[in-house]
């Protein structure tokens, strides 16, 4: 079970949950709107986009609601501000799907609903 968390386990990662939780905002200039195949880069070389607020159109596929000891048993609500988080999945053309991690809840939106997201990306697997 612990190799299936270590993803998940990166600091780089939860710097990025405090980061957001704190508030800090991307300036407009540093997003990088993307369409179509361009969004196909993400995955063929994740590492130049690891990090980058991207924007694209996507279409929703489900959203679930979940608290931290989903990915961890042992957390106590009590010891962390970050406590409950949404999964929102979405796909901008069927062939790339993405899970879009939340910390506050999204706008109501139901399967196959299509949407602008401005999301940081951070390809974990």
């Amino acid at each position: 079970m612990d190799a299936a968390r270590d993803p998940l386990e990166e600091p780089a990662l939860f710097q990025l949950l405090a980061d957001i939780h704190a508030g800090h905002r991307v300036p407009e200039s540093d997003v990088l709107k993307l369409k179509g195949k361009q969004l196909r880069g993400l995955l063929e070389d994740p590492q130049t986009y690891r990090g980058r607020t991207i924007e694209f159109g996507a279409r929703i596929m489900r959203v679930d609601h979940h608290d931290m000891s989903h990915w961890y048993p042992e957390h106590d609500a009590e010891d962390n501000p970050i406590n409950d988080f949404w999964m929102t999945y979405v796909t901008p053309d069927d062939f790339v799907r993405m899970a879009v991690l939340w910390l506050t809840e999204p706008p109501q939106v139901k399967k196959r609903d299509q949407v602008k997201m401005r999301a940081r990306f951070y390809r974990i697997w």
